[in-house]
């Protein structure tokens, strides 16, 4: 019982989850309306993170790409994509998938779940930046 406990307890602190659901931004840009007309964006459905650099407006920009198409659905927001873009870099993306996607009038909403695995040092390193 007692060892059930500690090892718990130290898989919290020497491997921290860390777990978002971010909005994706400029769905209204890309092809997003045929996808959704497919019945594509469901919840669960698995999504790629892509960074992209050389991105004229933000240098930590990270896409959001639909696993299995050929579809941009939109970026990370620009007061995420830095501590995105460095998780990408320094840690393991556990799952990435859309959490809900509707229709709000004529436009479209998607949101995207995202887990990421880090080991303690990363977490402090995370936490400084």
């Amino acid at each position: 019982m007692l060892s059930t406990w500690f090892q718990k307890l130290t898989q919290r602190i020497l491997h921290p989850s860390l777990s978002w659901v971010l909005p994706v931004k400029g769905v209204y840009f890309y092809e997003t309306d045929a996808v959704e007309n497919h019945g594509l964006l469901t919840p669960g459905a698995i999504v790629t993170l892509k960074p992209e650099p050389d991105n004229e407006f933000d240098r930590h920009a990270v896409q959001i790409w639909l696993n299995g198409s050929p579809c941009l659905l939109g970026y990370i927001p620009r007061s995420h994509s830095r501590r995105i873009a460095w998780l990408l870099q320094h840690a393991q993306l556990k799952s990435a998938e859309i959490e809900s996607a509707y229709r709000q009038y004529h436009r479209l909403y998607i949101y995207v779940r995202l887990q990421f695995d880090v080991r303690w040092w990363q977490a402090v390193q995370y936490w400084i930046r």
